[in-house]
């Protein structure tokens, strides 16, 4: 077997699946609650070493009253076994898993290194692929770092944002680093993805990115645009799996304030316009409630929504559910009339 060749496994109890397993590219086991299941999941666990395990959360064939049943109890049986390669849970009401802005689903986040609709696994595989590779890449370079510098350099961090990166770093990643030892790269990925890629602050995606240099979103992805702002995407690990493109907030603002020919600007939502060439009204961002030019956050625009949309802080209110994180953008949300 090549040492390149990315090892997927597929464990799900609809037989129907494994000729789409098979069309993927996947290792498949049918799960049916027996012995014989458990037999063929430690041969492939001790052949193939997959890089990536995906699992149907919602398993129900009850088999042998003895041996775990549910996707999550699985989970944790491969995770004993497989102590540094990510699974991912699915289901076909991902609300199971993942919960809502009301009420988390923790036991499932602390076992399933992320979850997705049984929709994004069938016509998504690409992603799932491309995620197995980044986890890999982590998996091969993390075991020669030892410094804070050896990872800050694998998300390619801008020197100006590195100390305050450090203070949101877990305390488990922080401990391996003053002990130089070999970091639990799960731990570190988790911190990447679902910290500093998911929640604006330090990176913002298009919308965020635009309305921070006080243009639309649509015309912030313009190619010329994005020409004059490359410096500051974001090129670290998960760069390939992610859904979407981000920027480093830091560099956007060096860009502008760089680059402006306005004297004393204080916001790099009034100096970002200047530097642009050929801009009209129809290219400003807008509030999405008052219609007016220079919003100066991006917000939510219904309680248990995920749309968000450029607003004044006027506009906005502190989002009631959705936790403020040190050091990230506080979460808003539209007032109501």
């Amino acid at each position: 077997m090549s040492k390149n060749r990315l090892i997927i496994l597929l464990i799900d109890d609809n037989l129907l699946r494994k000729e789409d397993a098979n069309v993927l590219g996947c290792k498949y086991i049918y799960y049916d609650g027996e012995e014989t299941f458990f037999k063929e999941l430690n041969k492939r666990i001790r052949e193939n070493k997959p890089h990536l395990v995906i699992i149907d959360h919602k398993l129900d064939k009850k088999g042998v009253s003895s041996l775990p049943k549910y996707g999550l109890s699985i989970a944790q049986y491969i995770r004993e076994k497989l102590i540094d390669c990510p699974i991912i849970g699915f289901s076909a009401d991902l609300e199971v898993l993942t919960g809502s802005i009301f009420q988390s689903n923790y036991e499932q986040e602390l076992v399933y290194d992320d979850s997705f609709s049984l929709d994004y696994v069938q016509n998504s595989f690409d992603k799932l692929r491309a995620l197995a590779r980044d986890f890999n890449e982590l998996r091969t370079r993390a075991t020669r770092i030892r410094t804070f510098d050896g990872i800050m350099n694998l998300i390619v961090a801008p020197k100006e944002d590195r100390e305050l990166l450090k203070k949101t770093l877990p305390n488990s990643i922080l401990d391996s680093l003053n002990k130089r030892k070999k970091m639990d790269i799960l731990i570190f990925a988790k911190w990447i993805r679902k910290l500093l890629m998911a929640n604006p602050g330090f990176l913002y995606g298009s919308l965020d990115a635009a309305t921070h240099v006080g243009i639309n979103e649509k015309t912030f992805l313009r190619p010329k645009i994005q020409n004059l702002f490359k410096k500051a995407i974001y090129t670290g690990l998960f760069t390939k799996s992610s859904p979407n493109k981000l920027w480093w907030a830091s560099i956007l603002r060096k860009i502008v304030f760089e680059k402006t020919t306005i004297w004393g600007a204080d916001y790099s939502w009034e100096a970002g316009r200047d530097i642009i060439e050929r801009l009209n009204k129809a290219n400003y961002s807008r509030c999405f409630k008052c219609k007016k030019f220079y919003p100066e956050t991006v917000g939510f625009i219904e309680l248990s929504s995920n749309k968000r949309e450029s607003l004044h802080l006027a506009c906005s209110e502190p989002h009631p559910y959705r936790k403020t994180l040190r050091f990230f953008d506080e979460p808003r949300m539209m007032i109501k009339d």
